[in-house]
């Protein structure tokens, strides 16, 4: 794919027949930089990962096809969280949130929503995990499939927002102040055993029971093993059992 797009990027130093078909090659070499970006973040390799994620960015914003815009600024800011930058990924996915507004596709804007709670939550700041997850939700309820982009399609599923929302809330729990265990007081009071109840007119009634009868143990005497054929001998011969007449009736 880098090859490919090496030899397919000097095209756009080429004459061309018209404008649309100018933005048409920019489109679509936009996405596929953004494709080659995101499989360089897959591998690990955050520098080139930014290398062909802001080139696709450029070329998106060349002939302002905002989908794209939204997209590049999504897929900058996950390398960024990845990196464990979380103030710069929230400024990216900031920006993508004005253009997918600006755009009108609601599940764009839902995606940034909920990536936006990561940084959040990477950050320490529970209320706005909390306000941006209730956006996202929000969003996703008033989306019209027909004009998802494609990129986005994937947080359809309702798997994808549950997933996210459990990286976001484990993220918050690496604060400390907001750790259940954090009221170690409150959680010893709740997981207490609850003891039986009991009134005064069942302590003071006399039990009704009979007492148990005492169990006599006595040692067995020793005696020698029997031999195989005296075994054999005394073992009960196979009878055949009986079976009632209503057992297959």
């Amino acid at each position: 794919m880098v090859n490919y797009l090496s030899w397919a990027s000097r095209m756009l130093a080429s004459s061309f027949e018209s404008e649309q078909v100018e933005a048409d090659l920019k489109a679509a070499l936009s996405d596929m930089y953004q494709v080659a970006g995101w499989a360089s973040h897959d591998l690990g390799d955050h520098g080139a990962a930014r290398h062909y994620l802001t080139a696709g960015l450029v070329l998106a914003r060349d002939i302002n096809e905002l989908a794209l815009i939204a997209g590049g600024f999504y897929r900058l800011g996950r390398v960024s969280i990845h990196q464990g930058r979380a103030q710069e990924a929230l400024r990216l996915w900031q920006l993508g949130q004005i253009v997918a507004q600006d755009s009108g596709n609601l599940a764009a804007v839902a995606v940034l929503h909920a990536n936006e709670a990561w940084a959040y939550a990477m950050l320490g700041a529970a209320d706005r995990v909390c306000d941006s997850l209730a956006r996202a939700q929000d969003e996703l309820g008033r989306v019209d499939t027909s004009t998802v982009p494609a990129w986005a399609r994937f947080f359809l599923a309702p798997a994808d927002l549950d997933g996210i929302s459990g990286v976001i809330y484990g993220c918050l729990a690496s604060h400390t102040e907001h750790r259940c265990d954090s009221h170690p007081s409150r959680s010893s009071t709740l997981n207490a055993p609850t003891p039986p109840a009991s009134t005064e007119k069942d302590a003071a009634a006399p039990s009704t029971q009979s007492p148990l009868p005492q169990a006599t143990f006595s040692t067995p005497s020793r005696s020698v093993p029997p031999t195989p054929a005296t075994a054999l001998s005394t073992w009960p011969s196979p009878r055949t059992p009986s079976v009632p007449s209503t057992a297959c009736g």
